[in-house]
């Protein structure tokens, strides 16, 4: 599947593909990557604050490439399939298997590309991957109460308002509230196939 798809759109450069969708593709971040990230970030600075601080120079994506080596995270970046530009990225962190089975999103796209679903796109690839390759049985995403657009996407993703945490992480030096968003498994492959 993934050899016709690089066919298809004619994509030169290696990388390492995991999930393909009609329009957008989900890849692993490489430092040969470190080019593009580093315009897609520098370039959407204020429209990512005060919601999330990405790495805006090298040093800091190589810190990001060591923390997914680490296992500490696991990275993936959005490109659209008809000219591989890179869209966003979306982590998977707080990862926990054995009894829990279960981790934490975070997501960001390009400021010039959002409203278009290709975060939408993106994040339902992520889901199938994260749970039936990767085995997670739940995906939480906190989102600050302000986001209105994360909120809406993650609705649109099938995710289910859980509760609310108080100053739950500190960004940019202040304790922020945010809401706590949940899909499970089995209800998020039953919403689906109803799609």
């Amino acid at each position: 599947m993934i050899k016709n798809f690089l066919k298809k759109y004619k994509i030169v450069k290696k990388k390492n593909i995991v999930a393909c969708g009609d329009r957008v593709h989900l890849f692993l971040p490489t430092l040969d990557s470190a080019k593009d990230y580093l315009i897609l970030t520098n370039k959407s600075i204020d429209f990512h604050q005060p919601w999330i601080f990405p790495a805006k120079t090298i040093k800091e994506y190589k810190f990001y490439l060591s923390r997914i080596r680490k296992g500490y995270t696991k990275g993936f970046f959005i490109s659209r399939n008809s000219d591989n530009q890179l869209l966003g990225v979306i982590n998977i962190n707080d990862i926990r298997y054995g009894a829990y089975c279960s981790c934490t999103l975070g997501y960001y796209l390009d400021k010039d590309f959002c409203k278009k679903g290709y975060m939408l796109e993106g994040l339902v690839l992520l889901m199938n991957l994260a749970f039936d390759t990767l085995f997670f049985n739940r995906i939480e995403v906190n989102i600050q109460p302000g986001n209105i657009s994360s909120k809406s996407l993650v609705k649109k993703c099938g995710f289910q308002l859980e509760g609310f945490s108080s100053k739950f992480l500190k960004l940019d030096s202040e304790w922020r509230d945010h809401e706590r968003w949940a899909a499970v498994k089995d209800s998020w492959k039953s919403i689906q196939h109803l799609r």
